[in-house]
């Protein structure tokens, strides 16, 4: 690896090709564009690169360790006095200075603008953190940045120059310098001679050329020299600049540079450029320098464009890889717990079906015993004496089995409900009761009575015509008792009812009652599968259709991440970013 001196390497390069530029930097816009409606975290973080190739100024920046001579390489390089220098750190504020047709400064602070006269005492009273008497001022940390704008001075129409504090004095002024760098195309770094590349700034260039790239860093070597004469600078030159670019060499890999993109180092001699010797002290090579970094068409600008976004496409794929790990992390995650409900859900399930199951056979045994219990009670209460033709058994029968049955159904709601509760199953709600009752409430039975025989048939036939008779002949005067019907049936009837044949007539309505009981108790008994599952997966198909039960075995595992858009561009903004290394690569000088 070598260091550029004459700085012919940053001027004579070729400028990146236009039509592969121009069509990468298309693609790059489109897809910015496409993630827009696609993905609102990759858009924001694609949209900015888009602008860094926009942007319509060649950003400088002027960084270094504090009391490097920055402020006094800017002042030489305007050929004014504009940016205050003294002994003690002076820049305490960002200083943005433009090209214009009048001289003008803004100051910018609490998010107000006001302005102030350009000078150098008007400026200093703005930036400079030491007061008249050594104080420290500390309004200054107020102030966000002055936009100092000036005619007929050396920075390009299409450039910004920015004067930095100095690293390594406070926190605050850390922070303002590494907000200036971040603005930066390219960041001209200020060397002392008398203290060049301290581990503070080797750790400040590492982290910046890791995020930027090395084509955006160019070295300034500021030379201190004895007394401000030819003899001394030349002796600088000869003796001194050699070995501090060798220790930048040396450190150069671990700063991030490359074969591709070596450090290029710009010797000058800052106080020597204000005398009145005829000497040059590294002037035109500066002045060469910032020609060379003056719009953003210029090769180094664009490379450095380049490698910053080629660096910060990666930058989002990293990012976005770590996205998408952590929603598969989730996902595992979701996977792992649902695998766990689920398996927890069917034990629970599988209990309560089973408790389930052991209560709906306490009501089975509850509804066959009360069933039968009361059959045999019905019948208890017939004998041939009180007989009764008709269907008021099976009334008095079926009223009794619905209001046994509604007794062991509630008791049955009562398990379910405290059941549910104890299994972590779906709440049972009064609605399930209903569902619960009409499932189990038995359908009406009859009880066969034994009819009449033809006599006694006979005789009610009679009775009636002997009343009509007497209904008609009753208005008539005639008092007489009518017994046609009655010797109509005598001359007509057969064997009439006995004694013993209401016996044997009461013995069979008995014997029908128990025996429609059982019949009750039977067409229930084939209900229990679908009461059973009614109660375990609440299907209300049951009670109207008895379809068949859809168990569910718990909560569904959630679904995979889904291809999402990075997925589909991943690859994309992947090879965009080898084509600005290509692009930022092709004659780089080295």
């Amino acid at each position: 690896m070598r260091a550029a001196w004459d700085l012919q390497v940053l001027l004579h390069k070729e400028p990146v090709p236009a039509a592969p530029y121009n069509a990468w930097l298309r693609e790059l816009r489109a897809l910015a564009n496409e993630a827009a409606g696609r993905d609102a975290e990759v858009h924001d973080a694609l949209a900015p690169l888009v602008d860094v190739q926009a942007t319509p100024f060649a950003t400088v920046a002027f960084g270094g360790h504090f009391k490097t001579g920055k402020s006094t390489l800017l002042n030489a390089a305007l050929g004014r006095r504009v940016l205050p220098a003294a002994d003690l750190p002076e820049t305490g504020a960002i200083c943005v200075l433009k090209s214009g047709s009048v001289d003008g400064v803004e100051v910018f602070a609490g998010g107000r603008r006001r302005t102030v006269p350009c000078t150098l005492e008007a400026i200093q009273q703005e930036v400079s953190l030491i007061g008249e008497v050594g104080e420290r001022r500390e309004s200054v940390h107020r102030v966000e940045q002055l936009e100092i704008t000036l005619a007929g001075c050396g920075i390009p129409a299409d450039a910004l120059w920015i004067d930095s504090p100095g690293i390594n004095d406070t926190d605050e002024m850390n922070a303002c310098a590494l907000r200036a760098a971040r603005r930066a195309d390219v960041l001209v770094w200020v060397l002392s001679s008398r203290q060049p590349l301290s581990e503070v700034e080797m750790s400040f260039l590492a982290d910046h050329i890791a995020e930027r790239g090395a084509t955006g860093v160019v070295f300034v070597l500021n030379a201190f020299l004895p007394d401000n004469t030819a003899t001394a600078w030349e002796t600088f030159l000869t003796k001194k600049a050699p070995w501090i670019r060798d220790k930048v060499l040396y450190h150069a890999p671990e700063l991030g540079f490359t074969e591709d993109a070596p450090p290029l180092i710009a010797p000058v001699c800052g106080l020597g450029l204000y005398g009145d010797s005829q000497n040059d002290f590294g002037r035109t090579e500066l002045r060469r320098l910032l020609l060379g970094l003056g719009s953003p068409e210029v090769p180094r600008v664009r490379r450095a464009r380049l490698s910053r976004v080629a660096l910060a496409l990666r930058a989002v794929a990293h990012a976005q890889d770590e996205r998408r790990q952590r929603e598969r992390v989730a996902y595992d995650a979701m996977a792992k717990a649902a695998a766990e409900a689920k398996r927890e859900s069917q034990r629970a399930r599988s209990d309560f079906s089973g408790a389930a199951g052991d209560a709906l056979e306490r009501f089975y045994g509850q509804w066959a015993v009360g069933a039968r219990n009361g059959a045999t009670g019905l019948a208890a209460t017939i004998s041939g004496s009180n007989l009764e033709r008709g269907d008021r058994y099976g009334s008095l029968l079926n009223d009794t089995l619905r209001n046994i049955a509604n007794g062991a159904i509630n008791a049955l709601a009562a398990d379910a409900r405290r059941l549910s509760a104890q299994f972590g199953q779906p709440s049972w709600g009064m609605g399930d009761d209903e569902a619960l009752r009409r499932l189990l409430m038995p359908d009406p039975v009859a009880v066969r009575v034994a009819d009449l025989t033809p006599a006694d048939r006979a005789s009610q036939t009679a009775a009636l015509v002997d009343d009509r008779l007497r209904a008609i002949i009753a208005p008539l005067g005639i008092h007489a008792t009518p017994t046609i019907g009655a010797n109509l049936a005598a001359a007509w009837a057969g064997p009439r009812d006995t004694t013993e044949s209401r016996e044997r007539d009461a013995e069979a309505t008995r014997q029908a009652m128990i025996a429609a009981a059982d019949q009750a108790i039977r067409d229930l008994e084939s209900r229990r599968e679908h009461a059973l599952r009614y109660m375990r997966d609440r299907d209300t198909r049951f009670p109207q259709g008895w379809g068949p039960a859809t168990a569910s075995d718990g909560p569904d595992l959630p679904s995979a991440p889904p291809l999402s858009y990075w997925d589909e561009r991943r690859e994309t903004v992947l090879r965009l970013a080898e084509q600005a290394e290509r692009l930022a690569a092709q004659d780089s000088g080295s």
